[in-house]
């Protein structure tokens, strides 16, 4: 079996993408032909070496060469200019408090917002770059490796792979879950320059791109010409497929995960919500929109505004379990797509857990995108970008529900199966057995 390197900066916490793919890839790898060696680093108060939340055999071989919490440039520079390191600068300049918005504090943030993209480059977890060379030149000192697979964010990940091909001559595969220089991410002329620089002068030494879209690798395609570039999307854990959970007796339509405020905008399906109720189509007495996730402090006026309290309930930040139960009991699943037509190549890692609940998915936003696509594929749900189009979707599930007791589901778990960890995995193997290092 050939051997490959995996630096992922995410890999023992399961909230985050860039772990799921990553724990996707140790698990079903191996089962075409790759032994995957996870360089990582450790989370705050995890025992070394425990790869904790991770649903992997633990009779596997996985090996996770773990290293400490990196160290932190933002605090590094704290202490250099006697600052306390457990607040922010902007707390302690009293920059953006209290309303305080004049034009002297909105010049200042803008320069520490500079100054902080000039510090932490390229990205905040550069003081990871270090250790994170050091063990992986243990790594390979110690054993013969065939291939390095680099996850990013952070992109600081991408740089660690660059200097060990450049020492060791491996073939090497740069994964791009988010874009680099081409991301959307608020950027000044000069940071964005740089940043396209380095991107261009790091993956130069790439054998194969990927990343999570078609419309993202056709990007990645623009800027690297010469490149090989793949799509292959994240996925879902195939154990985690609902087996058959009791649904809920009302008409539950759940959201869970955070909401990005100006990104993603659930105000239209209050809208549908409450013409819905003034046009009597349905009753709310037997209705609840439940929002589980963190950032939500704001949705509690826009419930009020909408006149939805006791419809819509806002239940704050709940562990991934009690979220994957949420999901599977509902009627229906509400995601919130992007409202940016730059985003329109993003499929958000949502989608890939609400399809392993296997309930009918609404989607809602400006643009369809990947995701639209998705839900037409697989059968699992459908988008609307207007309330009238939500309206009528919400009252064709609620009159099912009010007739058979349930909203029926009509996914098709053939074309499902194609977004689970393990094609996901079949899809790497092939990338890697393409490379000569």
């Amino acid at each position: 079996m050939k051997k490959v390197l995996i630096i992922s900066y995410y890999f023992m916490d399961k909230s985050v993408i860039g772990s799921v793919r990553s724990s996707g890839l140790a698990r079903f790898l191996p089962s075409f032909g790759w032994d995957p060696v996870i360089l990582t680093v450790r989370p705050k108060e995890a025992p070394a070496s425990e790869p904790k939340d991770i649903n992997i055999d633990p009779s596997s071989n996985l090996k996770i060469a773990d290293t400490p919490l990196e160290d932190d440039p933002f605090i590094r520079w704290k202490k250099r200019f006697g600052l306390k390191a457990d607040e922010t600068v902007k707390q302690q300049l009293n920059l953006g408090h209290n309303g305080n918005k004049n034009v002297s504090n909105t010049f200042s943030e803008g320069l520490l917002n500079f100054c902080g993209e000039m510090l932490v480059f390229p990205d905040e977890k550069i003081g990871w770059y270090r250790q994170a060379l050091e063990r992986g030149r243990e790594l390979l000192s110690e054993d013969e490796f065939d291939a390095i697979i680099s996850t990013s964010s952070p992109v600081t990940s991408h740089l660690v792979a660059r200097s060990l091909k450049d020492e060791y001559g491996l073939a090497w595969v740069a994964d791009m879950r988010d874009l680099w220089s081409q991301s959307y991410l608020p950027r000044t002329f000069i940071t964005k320059t740089r940043h396209r620089r380095l991107e261009l002068k790091t993956l130069s030494a790439a054998d194969s791109l990927t990343t999570v879209s078609q419309p993202l690798a056709d990007k990645l395609k623009e800027l690297h010409k010469s490149k090989r570039v793949y799509a292959i999307l994240n996925g879902f854990d195939p154990d985690q497929m609902n087996p058959g959970a009791k649904l809920t007796d009302g008409f539950k339509i759940a959201y869970t995960g955070a909401i990005y405020k100006g990104k993603q905008d659930p105000e239209p399906l209050f809208r549908a919500l409450r013409e819905l109720r003034s046009e009597a189509a349905i009753d709310l007495n037997d209705v609840s929109a439940d929002f589980y996730g963190d950032n939500m402090g704001w949705l509690e006026d826009e419930v009020e505004r909408f006149d939805l309290k006791g419809a819509v309930k806002i239940h704050g930040q709940i562990s991934r379990d009690l979220s994957i139960e949420m999901q599977r009991e509902s009627q229906m699943l509400l995601l919130l797509n992007w409202n940016d037509p730059g985003e329109m190549g993003v499929y958000t890692g949502k989608i890939f857990d609400y399809l392993s609940a296997q309930r009918p998915i609404l989607s809602i936003g400006a643009f369809p995108g990947v995701v639209g696509e998705l839900l037409q594929e697989t059968r699992s749900g459908w988008h609307a970008s207007s309330v009238d189009e939500i309206k009528l979707l919400v009252k064709r599930a609620y009159d099912e529900f009010k007739s058979n007791g349930r909203t029926s589901y009509h996914g098709s778990l053939a074309e499902i199966d194609r977004y689970s960890h393990r094609e996901m995995a079949k899809n790497f193997a092939q990338v890697l057995s393409t490379l000569k290092a």
